[in-house]
């Protein structure tokens, strides 16, 4: 009973939800290490420029 309870809210979350859900997270993700994103890219050309 539990297995089948599981094995149906796996099917609907990636079968129809992940679609949807699958471009807000990788939103999120660029929102949330942008900024380490930048930091790293602008350290690495100071770093390069010094050398």
């Amino acid at each position: 009973m539990n297995t089948q309870i599981l094995q149906a809210v796996i099917e609907v979350v990636f079968g129809s939800i992940f679609a949807y859900l699958t471009p807000a997270l990788f939103l999120l993700m660029v929102v949330l290490f942008g900024d380490r994103l930048v930091g790293l890219i602008y350290d690495a050309v100071v770093k390069r420029r010094w050398n």
